[in-house]
C-alpha cells in the first residue's frame, strides 16, 4: 500500500518551538512529475522509509517528519 518514493499532498506549520508540524493526506498518492501543490495543501512530501515499528531513521540533509500507519503498527 505505501512505498518509498510515493509522494502525498501535505500541510506543514512551524511551531512556536521551531519544529515542524505536518498533517498529511497519505491515501492521497500525488504523481511524482506534478509540480502544483492541492488546494488547501502547501506541501508535497515523498516516503523515504516504510517501517514496521520503530523510529524514522534521521537524516542531516532534511528535516524528516513520520506518519503512523495501520492503527500505529508502522510509520511511513
Amino acid at each position: 500500500m505505501f512505498a518509498v518514493g510515493q509522494r502525498f499532498p501535505a500541510t506543514l506549520s512551524r511551531q512556536a518551538d521551531g519544529s515542524l508540524h505536518g498533517e498529511g493526506r497519505l491515501f492521497g498518492v500525488w504523481g511524482c512529475g506534478r509540480t502544483q501543490v492541492p488546494s488547501g495543501q502547501n506541501a508535497i512530501m515523498a516516503i523515504t522509509a516504510v517501517l514496521s515499528g520503530g523510529s524514522c531513521p534521521l537524516r542531516k540533509d532534511r528535516q524528516t517528519l513520520s506518519w503512523q500507519i495501520f492503527n500505529g503498527a508502522g510509520k511511513v
